[in-house]
């Protein structure tokens, strides 16, 4: 008897030592290596993050946590038109892969404003923001989406004109 309760509790440890590491030990140490500066290191724990536990309620946070290291260009060593890339591959992984997460619709208002103020792509801004309003038309985000619509392509002295012409 002494054999099997020693099998069964040793086969607990085996399951259990496998995987030492938690999601929520996972995240606290990507956060770390991001307060610390340490870029490189916390997307790679992010992405690992978001790939060895996709069901957790910290990859959506990590994944959004990498989009915005490229979107400020924060990366050492990748120019601008490759960060805004990776920035946009982050920011759609988290919209498709999480839609019910509060994350959603701050990463897919970010895809559009990437592709209307960053790239000057408006075709795809507005698609991108069409789709924001189609999904999440109550979002605390819709007023703002609604004024890049309105204002998408214009020049600033033209969103004054059109401002100051509606005003009259």
């Amino acid at each position: 008897m002494k054999k099997i309760i020693t099998l069964f509790l040793l086969s607990i440890f085996l399951v259990n030592g496998c995987n030492p590491v938690n999601d929520k030990e996972m995240y606290d140490s990507a956060k770390k290596n991001l307060d610390d500066k340490k870029y490189n290191e916390a997307v790679g724990g992010f992405e690992k993050l978001a790939v060895e536990n996709p069901e957790s309620k910290f990859a959506a946070k990590g994944l959004l946590e990498c989009a915005r290291l490229y979107h400020n260009s924060i990366i050492p060593d990748i120019d601008k038109p490759v960060s805004l890339s990776k920035a946009l591959g982050y920011y759609k992984r988290v919209f498709n892969n999480y839609p019910q997460d509060s994350t959603a619709e701050l990463s897919l208002f970010l895809t559009g404003f990437i592709f209307s103020n960053d790239l000057g792509q408006m075709d795809s801004a507005r698609t991108y923001y069409e789709l924001f309003m189609k999904k999440y038309p109550k979002s605390q985000f819709a007023n703002s989406v609604r004024l890049e619509l309105d204002n998408l392509g214009l020049t600033p002295d033209e969103i004054l004109e059109k401002k100051l012409k509606s005003n009259q």
